[in-house]
């Protein structure tokens, strides 16, 4: 079974707003920026030595023993027999792709590390996605999606919709039993709303009002598309990413948070048995994230190129994994990770960042992803400042102080 649609039911769906810039078959330009984020997240923590940051020169690390080098430009990583998906995936994608070894998260609680990743800060504070629907994404219908996966928007709560069953069968005019909902009275509702708004605020001084009257057009534009918008009450991982797909084919969303499915029985969080849950883990994300990738290739963008052209996606994780097996066969919580970076302007076919050789961050070049005694460890905000100046957004406001990580833009 498909996890997607196909191309043709992609496209048609994607003309309804114009998407069909682009003539079928012709490619454009890359993009210079991105203009969409996708936050593709593994939750519980990924063994980084069993694909992006494999140390092959050390016997330090207990590492996949099966696994071989691969090497796609100056990108390296490793690859086995028994994750064929890996392998699929940087065959097509490593030129658009590139590795980020070395972050380092400085804790080995998952809520803590998870807040730190998609914040840069500990404290309570709006995540990547939020300060990015702030910043770029407002006069989308849905300026930023979480339909599973980690979220904090913090005083940016606005921007973020959580999208489940009951709220797209309320779009389409479903209800919950018990409820009285009439069309009619609502598009009265919005109406007044509308006419009181202009009344009392005719020369648009008042920001909470505006911000009320932009929401009642993003509906209005959002009810055009609600027969295409559909989630079970309790839907598979393959159906929550399917939907993801179509809200940015559609343009509705500028950011979006999911969560990378998983095999039915393993976890990344392999504190025993770790071979088997990160071979099955790597295996099933990266076989999920290759048609993902795939899917915005095939989809023309109104502004030339495809989707993948002006769709930053970041394939993340909270934390690592220590580079030692416990006594379960296992591995523990590690305060280094690694990340992947892929689609609208990136850089590909390279590995940046540096571990020493028991999985520590290495300090580096900010601004050329090479390791240097001069350099700093990566951290989060450093990262996400790179991300937000890749939107043309200035990141000081929400990341006063810190230089932004943009070697992966070239």
């Amino acid at each position: 079974m498909r996890l997607f649609p196909t191309r043709r039911s992609l496209l048609q769906g994607a003309g309804a707003l114009g998407l069909l810039g682009a003539a079928l078959g012709h490619r454009s330009a890359r993009a210079a920026g991105p203009r969409r984020l996708v936050i593709w997240w593994s939750g519980g923590g990924w063994d980084t030595s069993y694909v992006f940051d494999p140390h092959f020169e050390t016997n330090v690390i207990d590492r996949d023993p099966d696994s071989d080098r691969a090497t796609y430009g100056d990108l390296t990583v490793a690859e086995a027999g028994d994750r064929p998906q890996v392998k699929a995936f940087f065959d097509a994608w490593a030129d658009r792709s590139v590795v980020v070894n070395g972050l380092a998260v400085g804790s080995i609680s998952h809520d803590a590390c998870a807040r730190l990743t998609l914040t840069g800060r500990r404290a309570e504070a709006p995540d990547l996605g939020a300060m990015l629907a702030a910043g770029s994404s407002l006069g989308r219908p849905l300026p930023y999606v979480a339909l599973s996966g980690p979220r904090f928007p913090g005083e940016l709560g606005g921007t973020l919709t959580h999208v489940g069953a009951l709220a797209l069968g309320t779009l389409q005019g479903a209800q919950p039993e018990g409820a009285s909902y009439s069309a009619d009275r609502e598009a009265l509702i919005r109406e007044f709303l509308r006419q009181e708004i202009q009344r009392v605020d005719p020369d648009a001084q008042r920001p909470r009002l505006q911000r009320h009257q932009d929401a009642l057009t993003r509906l209005d534009t959002l009810d055009l598309y609600a027969d295409r918008l559909s989630l079970p009450e309790n839907p598979t991982d393959d159906e929550r990413v399917a939907l993801g797909l179509t809200l940015l084919q559609l343009d509705l969303c500028g950011a979006l948070m999911i969560e990378a499915p998983l095999p039915e029985r393993s976890r990344w969080d392999s504190h025993q048995g770790n071979d088997l849950n990160q071979t099955d883990c790597y295996e099933r994300g990266f076989g999920a994230l290759h048609e993902l990738v795939q899917a915005l290739e095939d989809t023309p963008d109104a502004q030339g190129g495809t989707l993948l052209d002006s769709t930053l996606v970041l394939a993340m994780s909270e934390m690592g994994r220590t580079p030692l097996m416990n006594q379960t066969g296992g591995k523990d919580h590690w305060p280094t990770t690694s990340l992947l970076m892929i689609g609208g302007g990136v850089s590909g076919g390279r590995t940046l960042g540096a571990t020493t050789e028991t999985l520590g961050p290495a300090t580096i070049d900010l601004s050329s992803g090479e390791q240097s005694a001069s350099g700093e460890r990566l951290s989060p905000p450093a990262l996400l400042a790179g991300v937000l100046s890749a939107f043309d957004l200035d990141p000081e406001p929400w990341l006063p102080g810190v230089t932004p990580f943009t070697a992966w833009r070239g």
